[in-house]
């Protein structure tokens, strides 16, 4: 079931819940304002009106310093058992107890206290002492943002943009991002920069997109350090200035942001923006791999293949294409079969750089289709099938990434050159099996990362 953000309702904030010796005094104090606002209007006309006029203010000022004072002490109240939840969660002066947290926590939220809303909202989302549940963590951070908390906006942001919980909505997404960043809060600064950088729920304009990293970045977010390099690097929004986005660059790598890591990893390999140092490139490859990027992973195989920044080493560029491999990256899975194929770093076989490319090329992997239609024309490693060969090309060819055109040209002249030996009963099957043919990627449970 989800929440209709839409209805006013999931926004009030949660009715104050006073203990029973506060409840029967504020109780009290409202029987007693009523009736005495009525013995005020009855008694005017009557002689001593205005001496009994100042009885009754005064008593109604009494009451009205009473209620104050248990607002105040239940809000006291509701900040000492968030204090607590966040001492039993952190495992600060108490051993950590997440259900202890919870407890507390929930204590202090059912009394409206807005940051123990939303660590519960924090806790639902990433499973902490709980089961997952983004409805149960969007109906706490919708209570905290009606109370304007920032952090609880930009939660509800992130779960409105990926549709965790709440019905999908980048709209939603777009104003609460806005009410969070407004505040200057950086996350939903640089969150609401990559709608406008999409055209999500907002209109598409990089200008904006520039503006709300550049708040988030001089801040110190790295990632909207990172994705104003991205822009001025690529010219949107903002004229090219590669000087400018290495700066940015490595002000998000400084603070072990792996795609600041990359991006300026990707600078010093190819001398755009700052001097080409291949070593330079290899350290901060190297330290985006160290983190468990499998992209960085499979660039730092690369450069001991080909022996840029370090001396050249199969052995070593094999066993970084296995661990970005494990994580299932295509580009690893095609560089091993490469490996298998050309016996460079592992033992030559063309069964296994079949089965490689077989994995990257079920990602969609170009290449990799490629090369698995030209094992099945030629019956290398597998069993010949033109049939099976004439379709990897046709999906070689189908969808070509920037960089890659070479890619499709070649599986256009090769599924050609298969056609000219096959039936027009085989080239229908072909054509009919590339066109029900899907992308296998691996189902991972949603993750919550709004800090992007």
């Amino acid at each position: 079931m989800l929440i209709d953000l839409a209805r006013g309702g999931a926004f009030r904030p949660a009715p104050l819940h006073l203990n029973p010796t506060l409840f029967r005094s504020c109780t009290h104090g409202r029987l007693f304002r009523n009736a005495a606002i009525a013995v005020l209007v009855i008694s005017c006309t009557a002689p001593g009106a205005q001496a009994l006029g100042a009885v009754v203010s005064g008593r109604i000022a009494s009451v009205r310093d009473e209620t104050a004072s248990a607002k105040r002490r239940v809000g006291d109240d509701a900040q000492r058992e968030y204090e607590l939840g966040s001492a039993y969660r952190m495992g600060q002066g108490v051993t950590r107890d997440l259900p202890a947290a919870i407890r507390h926590y929930r204590e202090s939220a059912d009394h409206g206290y807005a940051p123990a809303q939303n660590a519960l909202g924090d806790m639902y989302a990433t499973a902490e002492g709980v089961r997952q549940d983004f409805v149960e963590a969007a109906r706490w951070y919708a209570k905290a943002a009606a109370q304007s908390l920032p952090e609880a906006e930009h939660s509800l942001g992130f779960l409105c943009e990926r549709g965790l919980g709440v019905a999908r909505s980048p709209a939603q997404a777009a104003h609460w991002y806005r009410r969070a960043a407004d505040q200057g809060f950086a996350p939903a600064q640089n969150n609401i920069g990559l709608l406008y950088k999409k055209g999500l729920g907002v209109p598409q304009d990089d200008v904006a997109a520039v503006g709300w990293f550049r708040q988030a970045a001089d801040q110190g977010l790295a990632a909207g350090e990172d994705n104003l390099g991205l822009m001025l690097a690529s010219g949107h929004g903002a004229p090219t200035d590669l000087g400018e986005a290495a700066k940015w660059f490595r002000r998000a790598a400084d603070q072990g942001h792996t795609p600041g890591e990359l991006n300026l990893a990707a600078l010093y390999r190819t001398g755009d923006g700052v001097r080409q140092d291949p070593e330079e490139a290899l350290r901060w490859f190297r330290r985006a791999a160290d983190q468990g990027d499998a992209e960085a992973q499979n660039n730092v195989g690369m450069m001991y293949a080909t022996g840029e920044g370090a001396p050249q080493n199969n052995d070593l560029a094999m066993e970084w294409y296995r661990k970005a491999a494990q994580q299932g990256y295509p580009g690893a899975q095609y560089n091993i079969g490469l490996c298998y194929q050309n016996g460079s770093g592992a033992p030559a076989d063309d069964a296994m750089a079949a089965l490689w490319y077989g994995r990257a090329a079920g990602q969609g992997y170009a290449p990799a289709q490629l090369n698995l239609g030209i094992l099945y024309a030629t019956g290398r490693g597998v069993t010949k099938d033109v049939v099976l060969a004439y379709m990897w090309f046709t999906l070689a060819s189908a969808k070509v990434e920037p960089g890659q055109e070479e890619i499709g040209a070649r599986a256009i002249q090769d599924r050609n050159l298969a056609a000219a030996g096959m039936s027009p009963a085989q080239i229908n099957d072909a054509e009919s099996r590339a066109g029900r043919w899907k992308p296998k990627v691996a189902s991972q449970p949603p993750a919550f990362t709004a800090d992007r």
